[in-house]
């Protein structure tokens, strides 16, 4: 009988873009970047896979799914949390060393309405976020912090929920937001989401509930004013099933901001004809647009 391999699947490459993809996407229309920064294992890789997830059910937060040039990528990065992998529980890639250059891509068109945009997303992987926060040269080689129309800084719930280490959990983040300001990375233009992770572990709890909230306004008194907006998100993406918190708790209203351009984009008469990637994307705008679903006999 054949020796047992791990139940880990290969898929094929194309997971991610590169920065002269993006741009392209960015040319393309309304786009959002989108940078999501902590440190390891806060669930960062989890939490913008959780999204793709949840446009599996249909649409969400407002949205509908339209497409991705990453489809591989986020099925990677999504595969380990199903039956199909053979795990027990549920798990999540690692985001890989790629300094925040690697992009996923989410094409959404709104639910009223049918207008597109795109999200590009960038996670910068748990080692490089400890060293942008601690040193100023290494903040500043993460341009992408500059460029984005949004930063999430996240704060790992399992820490929080852990007394020994609830405060670093914090400081973390302080340290982060910080630092950007200090490099001008961030300035009174940037868009910051705070975002407490893991949320199914501290809720119901008072004192879990009391502390997260101390902190979050004591980091809104230190911020608010230096940054263009500062917001402060619970979630959750996968909860353990029957509980009160329920699979993608929190993420409609981070999507809501996610989805906002924040920089001008290429004037209409400028871009280019829409380009699809797959029949998928082309019947997706056809809808949208109001066009016929016939096709000539």
């Amino acid at each position: 009988m054949p020796e047992d391999k791990p139940k880990r699947r290969r898929f094929l490459e194309g997971d991610v873009l590169n920065a002269f993809d993006g741009g392209n996407i960015a040319r393309g229309g309304p786009t959002s970047i989108v940078v999501v920064a902590g440190p390891a294992r806060c669930g960062k890789t989890t939490l913008v896979g959780g999204l793709y997830e949840l446009f599996h059910r249909g649409p969400f937060g407002g949205y509908l799914f339209a497409g991705s040039r990453t489809l591989p990528g986020f099925e990677q990065r999504c595969h380990l949390a199903r039956i199909a992998s053979g795990l027990d529980t549920p798990d999540t890639e690692r985001t890989l060393r790629s300094e925040g250059k690697d992009l996923l891509h989410l094409r959404l068109a709104e639910r009223e309405g049918g207008a597109f945009r795109n999200i590009l997303f960038s996670d910068i992987y748990g080692e490089a976020f400890r060293r942008a926060a601690d040193v100023a040269e290494d903040c500043q080689k993460f341009t992408v912090l500059k460029r984005a129309c949004h930063v999430a800084v996240l704060v790992d719930g399992a820490k929080v929920a852990d007394r020994a280490e609830r405060q670093a959990a914090f400081a973390s983040a302080d340290s982060l937001v910080g630092q950007c300001l200090d490099c001008g990375m961030f300035n009174g233009e940037s868009s910051v989401q705070v975002v407490v992770t893991k949320w199914d572990l501290l809720a119901g709890n008072a004192g879990n509930e009391r502390f997260v909230d101390g902190k979050l306004n004591w980091l809104n008194g230190r911020y608010a004013s230096r940054v263009g907006s500062l917001s402060a998100h619970k979630v959750s993406i996968r909860p353990p099933g029957g509980g009160a918190i329920k699979p993608g708790h929190g993420m409609a209203d981070l999507l809501g901001i996610w989805a906002q351009v924040r920089w001008p984009q290429v004037p209409e008469a400028a871009r280019p004809q829409p380009r699809y990637y797959t029949e998928f994307d082309r019947s997706a705008a056809l809808r949208a647009n109001g066009a016929g679903g016939q096709s000539g006999g």
